[in-house]
């Protein structure tokens, strides 16, 4: 990946979370295709087989929670090395009446 501003970055996490919530959502409900046949005897068969792939679901899953951690991390390190030039007293800022 290309480097990008922290807000771009922020930006990207909204966007593979939101994914995330429909693979997860995709995943939970099996994507199930169902087939009946009716018989003659009235005994009905129902088929179910998958739409997804369930490992490919769950790498893909993995990797955008991966890719959640490590953006996420590189954030608050970014954060914690960064610093604010104010033009203001703290201490009078804070001080009493």
């Amino acid at each position: 990946m290309g480097k990008l501003t922290i807000n771009g970055l922020l930006e990207l996490n909204s966007e593979v979370s939101s994914r995330l919530g429909r693979l997860e959502t995709l995943q939970q409900q099996t994507s199930m295709k169902e087939r009946t046949w009716f018989g003659q005897d009235l005994q009905n068969k129902t088929e179910k087989e998958p739409q997804y792939d369930p490992k490919a679901l769950d790498a893909k899953i993995s990797q955008l929670r991966n890719h959640l951690f490590k953006s996420k991390s590189a954030i608050k390190q970014a954060n914690a090395s960064t610093t604010v030039d104010l033009d203001v007293d703290v201490d009078l800022l804070l001080g009493s009446l």
